[in-house]
């Protein structure tokens, strides 16, 4: 919805700039209006259309779309968690609010921008994270012939996304001036004979070779996380 009022509203400055005049006179616009979205009714609004709507309460120019599409989505997300907490979204709401973070990071992605689904709870995440990696290996992105299963029973492949999530100090990288921390995000590179997982950075070509019980215990799909744990993460769409 937000996107296609961007749009809108970019359209409109782009016609300002060339010097385009407005109409001599004005017809009824409402069922154009309608086809395109620009409102709707408040049956038809979604779950992440009204933490965008309820976001923009607090600062209105601060938090719009129009102004910072990141920081609006943020807010929005916010919202979302909770209203999920006061339990104002339904189950079906929550089905195709998944639907919809992960068909917007699929626009992200096939853009090539660096994207992280965000949602309210950890069965969403775990939901959007198996869309993601069934995604990547669609497009031939992982190796299906090597794979190890962690604690949590998810099943990673070499190619994968993934996240650490307990600082290890003695997992070096960067010439030993960084070390593995909690909330990093990695690709994983290769998974020895012997259970060793290496682990490429997802910001730079720095590589880390992490021991078996490490990986098994505190290595997990990282294509999404719930709104708290992405605090501090660095892409450029969430």
């Amino acid at each position: 919805f937000y996107h296609r009022l961007m749009e809108w509203i970019k359209t409109i400055r782009a016609k300002a700039r060339q010097g385009a005049q407005p109409p001599s006179e004005f017809v009824a616009l409402d069922h154009l209006l309608h086809d395109m979205r620009l409102y709707k009714s408040a049956a038809e609004v979604t779950a992440p259309e009204a933490a965008m709507l309820a976001g923009l309460l607090k600062a209105p120019s601060y938090f719009a779309p129009t102004s910072n599409i990141n920081r609006a989505q943020d807010r929005a997300n916010v919202v979302l968690a909770l209203m999920h907490e006061q339990g104002r979204i339904t189950a079906g709401e929550t089905d195709v609010m998944v639907q919809q973070v992960f068909a917007a990071w699929r626009t992200d992605t096939e853009a090539g921008l660096d994207s992280l689904m965000l949602a309210p709870t950890t069965d969403q995440v775990q939901k959007l994270n198996a869309l993601g990696q069934a995604y990547a290996a669609q497009h031939g992105a992982l190796d299906g012939s090597s794979a190890f299963r962690t604690a949590r029973d998810e099943q990673i492949h070499v190619g994968d996304r993934v996240v650490t999530r307990k600082n290890n100090r003695r997992a070096r990288f960067n010439k030993g001036t960084d070390f593995v921390k909690n909330g990093d995000s990695w690709t994983v590179h290769e998974i020895h004979a012997n259970g060793v997982i290496t682990l490429a950075h997802a910001h730079g070509r720095a590589k880390v070779n992490l021991p078996a019980d490490y990986a098994r215990e505190h290595i997990e799909l990282g294509y999404a996380r719930t709104i708290n744990r992405a605090q501090g993460a660095t892409v450029d769409s969430s």
